[in-house]
């Protein structure tokens, strides 16, 4: 499946401008959202779009609920539904991959001018292509006119990050957490912002804070337990992995992240047992390859372990833990010398 730029940096709501009618509407869904109840987000969207398909910011709500469902092809009626025509084509280009979409989308800019969405949408776009100053200027002139978007301020903080500043990141992260308190995306990033910065105990606040308001987010819940997993806290994490995986059995990473937490713990039945499940989704899953290849390296299984191991570093070639476990097999098949 094509990546897209809502999936790789979108996986927060970067929405502006709705007309006032149907504020309280997409209001109501973006909190559903936050609360961990995506059907009703995505029902409470969808109804509202159905009076307004040009609500911009409810429509790109709307999108952001089906790709993280896997709905691509649901996501781009969304856009089509859209009878003002550049309304339908920045809807259009956010879906595309990033090399695609951001030429777009900057033609769109000087055809109709700087929309607040329209101009999230550009700064995203040159946020996936590794162009963090292009996405901080744009950032920075929508600011001027829309101070109070919480959505420009984190997707600010992200850039920010991304390019390497991770104390100039932190104010715009927590002014997006004074705008939308407990925003589950926002904390997530500071979390890892103020790891960056050495200071794990207040990431560890951010998370839990924000935890206490949505305590059904299984996004905020995972990052929670890989806090936790950072700390050592291998029970703990071990606890809040199996709730997240058992409300969301497809959820890959919390599966992987739990998996490594059995495996830390010894429960190699376990673990693996969650490895075959990972492949399930995926044969070519990196983390499930990775993740089977040590239960089997564990058991002697030498050429299976290579097998696995071997997979996931072509899935994945930047990832070290495979390229080491192969080359550990491999020292034991006395293929290394």
């Amino acid at each position: 499946m094509q990546r897209s730029l809502v999936l790789g940096l979108l996986p927060f709501c970067l929405l502006l401008a709705a007309a006032p009618a149907y504020a309280d509407a997409f209001a109501d869904a973006r909190q559903l959202a936050h609360q961990g109840q995506a059907a009703d987000a995505l029902k409470a969207g969808l109804e509202a779009l159905q009076a307004d398909p040009n609500d911009v910011r409810l429509a790109r709500l709307v999108q952001d609920l089906l790709l993280a469902d896997g709905k691509v092809d649901e996501a781009r009626n969304v856009a089509r539904s859209a009878t003002k025509l550049p309304y339908r084509k920045q809807l259009e280009a956010r879906l595309e991959a990033p090399e695609e979409g951001m030429p777009r989308l900057r033609s769109l800019k000087e055809d109709v001018g700087a929309s607040g969405t329209l101009r999230l949408d550009l700064a995203a776009a040159y946020l996936a292509l590794g162009r963090a100053r292009n996405a901080e200027s744009e950032l920075k002139g929508h600011l001027k006119a829309h101070a109070e978007d919480a959505d420009a301020h984190e997707l600010l903080g992200r850039a920010r990050f991304a390019a390497g500043h991770a104390r100039q990141a932190e104010a715009p992260l927590r002014r997006a957490l004074e705008l939308d308190p407990g925003r589950p995306s926002a904390t997530i990033a500071l979390a890892e912002v103020l790891h960056a910065r050495k200071q794990g105990p207040a990431a560890r606040t951010a998370l839990l804070e924000a935890v206490e308001r949505y305590r059904e987010n299984m996004e905020l819940l995972a990052a929670l337990a890989s806090d936790q997993v950072r700390a050592g806290e291998m029970e703990a994490a071990e606890k809040a992995l199996t709730a997240v995986t058992t409300k969301r059995p497809d959820a890959e990473q919390a599966l992987y992240l739990l998996g490594t937490v059995k495996r830390a713990l010894g429960k190699l039945k376990e673990a693996e047992a969650i490895a075959k499940r990972l492949l399930e989704l995926d044969p070519e899953s990196a983390e499930g390859n990775e993740l089977v290849g040590f239960v089997f390296e564990k058991q002697r299984l030498w050429e299976d372990a290579l097998t696995h191991y071997l997979t996931a570093a072509r899935s994945r070639p930047e990832w070290i833990e495979p390229l080491a476990g192969a080359a550990f097999v491999q020292l034991q098949l006395g293929e290394l010398e």
